[in-house]
């Protein structure tokens, strides 16, 4: 199903969920589209604030419902972009075969498995490549900073990531382009490691927010359902979801793709060049579908 959340300042944006989905996972999406930290949300419906454990059907929300947003500005600190794989370039997600030899800091897990180098001289893994096994817990590129390495347990590099026998999905703004970009729920299938291929001087690039979900791919197919509905009319009150803005007035300054999702004709320009920068077919930022 499809919520919407609007702000004090009137911009209303829409999240993809499920009505299993928690008020944290909702929280998460927002701050990679407004760069509020969830614990500086103050979530509302119908009155009621929302506890982040709860799923939203404790709450009856349901498609298209409107959560109102309020939050509490924290001035006088700003948190630094950080380098990590670019997970928006499929041209750099490799399938890598299991080996029985992979060293036990190699050993991946069902759903996300994040890399990093182990910087401890005192561990077997000293330089190498580890893996911190995520599994299904929405992780938060510039929030989170407890990945470790399995054999020493001392924190590491981030670097990239891989999945395993799930669906996955990220929601994330670039530092060079300030623009809002996600996928859809993609599939991570087959007996394969499926891992995006960067290293600190190949296939990264700087974050100033990324969150990355995955689910069991049966809990996926209610999400993927979504991206067969069809879109409505545009007025200037609604909102591009590349640089989510209103469209302002007048509203024929906008692109509507084949897909039927709409952006400030600026934007998809914007977009369009940055997809060629990356090798890649222009496509829908929402949907992935090839303009």
């Amino acid at each position: 199903m499809m919520v919407f959340f609007r702000t004090l300042s009137r911009k209303t944006a829409t999240i993809e969920c499920t009505s299993t989905d928690t008020v944290g996972y909702i929280k998460a999406r927002i701050e990679a589209k407004e760069g509020i930290p969830p614990e500086d949300q103050r979530l509302t419906y119908a009155g009621k604030q929302l506890r982040g454990d709860l799923p939203l059907s404790f709450y009856n929300i349901r498609n298209e419902s409107t959560l109102h947003l309020s939050a509490r500005v924290l001035g006088g600190f700003t948190i630094p972009p950080r380098t990590f794989a670019d997970v928006s370039d499929g041209s750099i997600l490799t399938a890598v075969e299991f080996s029985p030899d992979a060293p036990e800091w190699r050993w991946c897990s069902q759903g996300l498995n994040i890399e990093g180098r182990c910087l401890n001289r005192n561990c077997r893994a000293f330089r190498r490549m580890i893996i911190d096994r995520k599994k299904f817990e929405v992780f938060n590129l510039i929030r989170d900073d407890n990945v470790r390495c399995p054999i020493c347990k001392t924190n590491v590099k981030l670097i990239t990531c891989g999945l395993y026998d799930c669906c996955w999905r990220f929601e994330g703004v670039k530092a060079n382009t300030r623009m809002c970009t996600s996928s859809p729920w993609e599939e991570a299938r087959g007996y394969v490691y499926h891992r995006f291929d960067a290293d600190e001087n190949n296939g990264s690039v700087e974050w100033t927010s990324l969150v990355i979900t995955t689910k069991p791919p049966t809990e996926a197919v209610a999400a993927w359902l979504m991206l067969s509905t069809e879109s409505v009319g545009v007025s200037e009150g609604d909102t591009c979801s590349i640089c989510w803005s209103p469209f302002g007035s007048p509203v024929k300054r906008l692109t509507t793709t084949l897909c039927g999702h709409s952006f400030h004709r600026a934007c998809s320009q914007k977009w369009s060049a940055s997809c060629k920068h990356n090798n890649t077919e222009p496509s829908c930022p929402i949907c992935r579908r090839t303009f």
